[in-house]
């Protein structure tokens, strides 16, 4: 398969993936169970350390096709001197996580209503209600380098189909793992700018990584106590009293 083709494969493997939502994905796997309390909202107040927890929402722009694994050494190509090797553009990712942060260990899931390219892996319970999720992912962050991976999960790219002629074609499965690593967290936390590294074992011979930048950004509560006007100084007294 040549380079071009399978750039318009991978994009039309996102592509498809997103049209169809649910209706695939639904036979992918069985649900696990896992139980999560509280909410992942997070209030932060100005100038504290970063936090990597809550909802995070972006996207991916993917931009090189490699053989090889994720973890692997995989330079993407170098810019020549007169700037005429620059980065691919396969196409768009949407990605959202919900994250929590502890002492350094970072873990979470997928987002399903906002990564339609991911599919339902487990259910969570929040608050009495059952929330079906995409991959978990695991990982650390130093307050400096967040590092994360996903678990390995399936996506079915065709099913079983038997032809006019009684001969059978099995489906076809597809496995993936992709990472995050990012030196670039800004906002206390609220803005998440690296690398998306994600790879592909049975679509081809050997496995083969897309490479891309992912942005992703959590809103933010910021809590602040606002200066009492001079009326309301002169009228505190009296309160008090």
């Amino acid at each position: 398969m040549n380079s071009k083709r399978f750039f318009q494969v991978i994009l039309g493997l996102f592509v498809g993936v997103i049209l169809t939502g649910f209706a695939i994905f639904q036979s992918t796997a069985s649900p696990g169970q896992m139980v999560v309390s509280g909410s992942a909202q997070t209030l932060v107040s100005a100038n504290e350390t970063p936090v990597v927890s809550g909802d995070f929402n972006g996207n991916v722009e993917l931009n090189w096709v490699l053989t090889g694994v994720y973890s692997d050494a995989l330079p993407t190509p170098t810019p020549q001197p007169g700037g005429s090797t620059a980065p691919g553009y396969i196409g768009d990712l949407d990605l959202a996580l919900r994250l929590e942060e502890l002492d350094g260990n970072v873990s979470g899931y997928i987002l399903l209503e906002r990564a339609l390219a991911f599919p339902h892996e487990h259910t969570v319970t929040i608050e009495a209600e059952e929330l079906a999720i995409g991959p978990r992912v695991s990982g650390t962050f130093d307050g400096v380098t967040l590092r994360l991976e996903s678990d390995r999960f399936e996506i079915l790219l065709s099913p079983e189909q038997r032809l006019a002629d009684g001969q059978l074609i099995p489906e076809r499965r597809v496995t993936r793992q992709f990472s995050l690593t990012s030196t670039d967290v800004q906002n206390d936390g609220a803005l998440l700018v690296g690398e998306y590294r994600e790879t592909l074992w049975g679509f081809d011979i050997k496995p083969s990584t897309v490479i891309g930048e992912f942005a992703l950004t959590r809103p933010v509560v910021v809590i602040s106590i606002p200066t009492p006007s001079v009326d309301q100084k002169l009228f505190l007294p009296a309160i008090l009293k």
